[in-house]
């Protein structure tokens, strides 16, 4: 028996079924930069304090583009050989969080409920926060700021067309 008896071809993708992708200059950036840094996906996502889907999303063309604030953090990486500038929020009170989401969403700092509605934390704990009663955990934090910068982009778009 021969070696080659033993292995199982895998079926071929159609042409029809194969997807042509033209990224966009900035997501061509986006993958140099990675690739220039050797970093893996998942590595290079929490850097960039994404989701690993998300930057797979725009590596693979799945999107028009890359958001600028993304590009501009890709780019300080590669600036500073792929070190993170420390956590600004490690230093921030919630307050200050609080109020920075709040400018960015254009939501009145006082309207816990609407500023809920936009991250999906409970209008309870955000007003635990602003009393300094409680602060979610720094990776929670994070995923905050990504919905927070997610919405911000989107009301600039918006606000563009």
């Amino acid at each position: 028996m021969k070696y080659s008896d033993n292995v199982i071809s895998m079926p071929t993708i159609p042409p029809h079924k194969m997807r042509e992708v033209k990224l966009s200059p900035d997501q061509v950036e986006l993958v140099n930069i990675r690739a220039t840094l050797g970093l893996s996906q998942h590595v290079f996502a929490e850097k960039l304090e994404i989701s690993k889907p998300r930057l797979v999303s725009y590596e693979q063309g799945r999107t028009s583009g890359v958001p600028e604030n993304i590009m501009t953090e890709a780019r300080a990486l590669l600036k500073n050989g792929g070190r993170v500038k420390g956590d600004r929020y490690a230093n921030m009170d919630m307050p200050e969080i609080i109020a920075e989401w709040a400018n960015d969403l254009n939501v009145e700092y006082d309207d816990d409920v609407k500023l809920s509605n936009f991250i999906g934390a409970s209008p309870e704990g955000i007003s635990r926060w602003k009393n300094l009663e409680s602060r979610p955990a720094p990776l929670i934090l994070k995923q905050y700021r990504e919905i927070v910068r997610d919405l911000k982009d989107r009301i600039g778009r918006q606000k563009i067309s």
